[in-house]
C-alpha cells in the first residue's frame, strides 16, 4: 500500500476514533461532574496536569525510537536487521525501566507539595491521596509498556495502533462512568486509567510479537545506541517542554492561585479548542511522520515540499473553519454541556480563537521538524518560550483571571517558537511564493462557510443541541462543496482513498 494510502488509513480511523471518544466524553462528563463535587474534579484535571510534567523524565526516548527504527528498517534487512532492532528496542526498555522509577519516585516527592499548593483540606485528603498515586503508577509503567506501540507505529502500522487505543479509550470512559455513577468518588477515574493502561499495553504486546521478530534483553544493551536516542530525544523532549507548560501549567496556576473550582471551568470553555487543535490536528503529523521520515531518509527532499504544501493547504482550512465555529458557538456549547456557569467568558473565548488557528498551523506542521533531525536550536527556542509562559501566567493570572492565563500561553507561543518556525520553513524553501497564493486561495474559498456560520448565529438565536449540530454539518458540507466539488466528480469513480488524495492534492 502507498505511504499516502497508509496515513489516510491512519488519520481516518484515529478521527473516527476520536470523535466517538469526544462524543463519549461530553456526554460523560455532566454524569461525573453530578455524581462528584466539581473541586474534587479539579483533583482530576490538576493531577492529569501533575502527572503530564513528571512524563518529561522519559526524555522523548518514545519519539527518538520511532525514528531510529524507521531508519533501521529503511538501511537494514535479514538477520542484520533483526540483531539492529533487537538492541535498539532493548536499550530503549532499559531506559524506559529507569525513567519509570524516576516518575514514581518524582511523584512520591511532589505529593506533599501538591497538597499545600492546592490547599487539599484533611477531609479530601483520603480522595486525593489515592487518586493521586493510582495516577502516578499508571503513568509509571506507562513508560516501557509504550515500546509495543512504537513498534508498530515505527512500521506504519498506524490503524492497528490506534484502533487499539480507541478501544482502550472507549473502555476508560464507559469504566470510569460507570464507577462514579455507583461509587460517586474521583479516585475511580484513576483507577479506571490504571486498568487502561495495563489492558491495551496487553493488545499491544500480542500483536507487536505477531507481526514482527524482536526479543528484549537485557545484556543487549547498546551505550552507543543510547546516546544516539539521548541526543535525538533529550532535544525533542526540551522541545515538548514548552507545549507540557502551553497544556499543563495553566491548570496548575489557576488551581492555586484562583482556586480548583475554576480548574473545570477553563477546561470546559477550551474543549472546542482542545478538540480542534489537539485532538483532531496533532493526529495529522503523527499519522505523516514514519512516512515524510522514510522520505528523508531515501533523499526525497522535493517529495517534502509537495507534502508540506498539501499539508498547509489542509491545515489552513481547518484553522479557520475551526476558529470562526469557536467564536460564534463555543458559548452555546459550553452552556448546553455544563451549564451558563462553566463559561469562561467571551475574552477568554477570543484568546482561545486566536490560539485554535495558531496551534493548528504551527502543531500540525511539528513532524516537519522531526524528519530534518534539527532539534537542537529548536529545542532552545521552546525552554524560552517556557519561561517566558510561566513568567507571563505569574504577572496575569490575578489580575486578568482565565483570559491571563490564556494570553499568557498565546503571546509566549507567537513571539518564540510562531517566529522561529517561520522562519526555519523559509530557510529550507518551505514558504515561497508559491505557498502564499495557496494560503490566499484558501482564505477566499473559505469566505462562504464563514458568510454561512455568521448568518446562521445571527438569525438562529435560541440554538439548542439539534440546531449546534446542524450549522456544523451544513458548514462543513459547505466547505466541501466549495473546495472539493469539483475534484471529487472528476474522480467518482476512484475509491475514497484515492479521491481523497486527489482532494489534498488540490485534484492533481
Amino acid at each position: 500500500m502507498p505511504r499516502s494510502h497508509k496515513a489516510i488509513d491512519g488519520f481516518a480511523v484515529d478521527l473516527l476514533g476520536q470523535i466517538i471518544n469526544q462524543f463519549l466524553t461530553f456526554v460523560s462528563i455532566p454524569i461525573i461532574i453530578s455524581n462528584t463535587n466539581q473541586s474534587n474534579y479539579g483533583f482530576w484535571l490538576t493531577i492529569g496536569s501533575i502527572m503530564t510534567w513528571i512524563s518529561i523524565t522519559d526524555l522523548g526516548i518514545g519519539t527518538a525510537l520511532t525514528r531510529q527504527l524507521i531508519k533501521v528498517q529503511t538501511i537494514f534487512d535479514g538477520d542484520q536487521l533483526l540483531d539492529k532492532r533487537n538492541v535498539l528496542l532493548s536499550t530503549s526498555f532499559v531506559f524506559f525501566l529507569i525513567a519509570a522509577i524516576v516518575f514514581f519516585v518524582c511523584s512520591i516527592f511532589l505529593y506533599p507539595v501538591s497538597i499545600k499548593w492546592f490547599h487539599i483540606s484533611a477531609a479530601d485528603n483520603r480522595t486525593y491521596f489515592l487518586t493521586y498515586f493510582l495516577a502516578a503508577f499508571a503513568g509509571a509503567i506507562s513508560l516501557p509498556l509504550s515500546i509495543y506501540g512504537g513498534i508498530l507505529e515505527a512500521n506504519q502500522k498506524m490503524v492497528l495502533n490506534r484502533n487499539v487505543a480507541t478501544g482502550a479509550s472507549l473502555f476508560n470512559i464507559l469504566f470510569s462512568v460507570i464507577c462514579i455513577y455507583i461509587f460517586k468518588d474521583v479516585q475511580f477515574l484513576a483507577l479506571s486509567l490504571l486498568l487502561t493502561v495495563l489492558l491495551k499495553s496487553l493488545i499491544l504486546y500480542f500483536f507487536a510479537h505477531k507481526n514482527y521478530a524482536f526479543s528484549l534483553n537485557f545484556s543487549s544493551f547498546s551505550k552507543q545506541e543510547f546516546q544516539g536516542l539521548l541526543k535525538f530525544g533529550g532535544n525533542f523532549q526540551l522541545a515538548k517542554l514548552a507545549n507540557t507548560v502551553a497544556s499543563n501549567t495553566d491548570n496548575l496556576f489557576i488551581g492555586s492561585n484562583l482556586g480548583l473550582g475554576f480548574v473545570p471551568i477553563y477546561t470546559f470553555t477550551s474543549k472546542f479548542f482542545q478538540t480542534f487543535s489537539v485532538v483532531i490536528v496533532s493526529k495529522i503529523p503523527g499519522v505523516i511522520f514514519p512516512g515524510l521520515a522514510e522520505i528523508f531518509d531515501q533523499d526525497g527532499q522535493h517529495k517534502i515540499q509537495i507534502v508540506f504544501t498539501c499539508l498547509i493547504k489542509l491545515l489552513v482550512r481547518i484553522g479557520i473553519f475551526g476558529s470562526v465555529f469557536v467564536c460564534l458557538f463555543n458559548h452555546v456549547f459550553v452552556r448546553l454541556w455544563v451549564g451558563e456557569f462553566n463559561y469562561g467568558g467571551d475574552y477568554l473565548n477570543w484568546v482561545l480563537v486566536y490560539l485554535l488557528f495558531y496551534e493548528t498551523i504551527f502543531r500540525g506542521t511539528a513532524s516537519i521538524i522531526l524528519v530534518y533531525g534539527d532539534m537542537a536550536s529548536w529545542a532552545y527556542v521552546s525552554l524560552f518560550e517556557a519561561i517566558l509562559n510561566i513568567i507571563l501566567s505569574i504577572l496575569l493570572v490575578r489580575d486578568y483571571g482565565l483570559t491571563g492565563i490564556a494570553f499568557a500561553t498565546a503571546a509566549s507561543r507567537t513571539f518564540t517558537t510562531g517566529a522561529y518556525l517561520i522562519f526555519y520553513f523559509i530557510r529550507k524553501g518551505l514558504i515561497n511564493k508559491s505557498l502564499i497564493k495557496v494560503v490566499l486561495e484558501v482564505f477566499l474559498k473559505s469566505i462562504p462557510t464563514i458568510v454561512f456560520l455568521f448568518l446562521f448565529q445571527l438569525y438562529f438565536i435560541d440554538q439548542n443541541w439539534f440546531g449546534l449540530a446542524a450549522v456544523g454539518i451544513l458548514g462543513l458540507l459547505i466547505n466541501v462543496i466549495t473546495f472539493d466539488l469539483l475534484t471529487i466528480w472528476r474522480f467518482k469513480h476512484e475509491g475514497w482513498r484515492e479521491i481523497l488524495s486527489k482532494v489534498l492534492h488540490n485534484g492533481n
